[in-house]
């Protein structure tokens, strides 16, 4: 039986320390790409087809929703920045090639504002902008490994986009993790160009969201008429 093939297998760099781990590159057509470790599975003890459903299933599972599509063929994964451009259709999500991001339960407004005595109080659950206990644990934990002090900050090569990278977790969360117990962020001469240039790569991509647009239109044109072809070859 064929493999998914939906994703790039390659050793990556992952931790404090660099040391390379197997993991997966997933891709989006418009080049932006997240590595993840996934070298938990036992890929030896397990039939082809079981472990890529299992694959597929543990990367929606991380990058969905940080807003993310994954599709089951490389070609249909979607940045969240494309996926914003590109709705998902009903037809895609009918024939399981791409999931639907999943909604959020309608909120229940009491008239009078008040909970039943009966009724057990339960912690809502965290939401893609809300940071949970255990979240804000992980987090602090890993700012105690690489922030130094208030009035040094970051060690070498540090930083809020870093740690929220290194944890997958929103970048959001380790500023406010950091403001409320650590201090500035402070960033080295290094982690500042590196980041100036960042910004300036960002400003250089938002310059080209029209062309993008046009382009993203006409691959999926090409997509469909792939897809048709493969239908009458089959």
């Amino acid at each position: 039986m064929m493999r998914l093939d939906a994703f790039e297998h390659t050793p990556i760099p992952w931790g404090s320390d660099g040391k390379q781990a197997r993991g997966l590159i997933v891709l989006c057509p418009c080049g932006a790409a997240v590595p993840l470790k996934v070298n938990t599975f036992d890929s030896g003890t397990k039939a082809g087809r079981e472990y890529d459903e299992q694959e597929l299933a543990f990367v929606r599972k991380k990058l969905q929703p940080q807003g993310w599509v994954i599709g089951r063929k490389r070609r249909e994964h979607r940045c969240p920045r494309c996926n914003a451009l590109r709705p998902t259709t009903h037809e895609e999500i009918a024939k399981g090639r791409i999931e639907p991001m999943p909604k959020e339960p309608p909120i229940k407004i009491v008239a009078d504002n008040t909970v039943p005595r009966s009724a057990p109080v339960v912690e809502p659950a965290p939401t893609m902008t809300q940071m949970s206990r255990d979240d804000g644990r992980i987090i602090f934990a890993k700012l105690n490994d690489v922030y130094v002090n208030e009035r040094v900050g970051y060690s070498k090569g540090w930083s809020d986009d870093r740690v929220s990278l290194d944890l997958n977790v929103p970048r959001e969360w380790v500023k406010e993790v950091r403001e409320r117990f650590m201090g500035g962020e402070h960033l080295s001469a290094e982690v500042l160009a590196e980041l100036t240039e960042a910004r300036e790569a960002a400003r250089a991509i938002n310059a080209l969201v029209p062309e993008f647009k046009r382009l993203l239109a006409f691959a999926d044109r090409i997509e469909k008429t792939i897809t048709e072809i493969e239908k009458v070859m089959k």
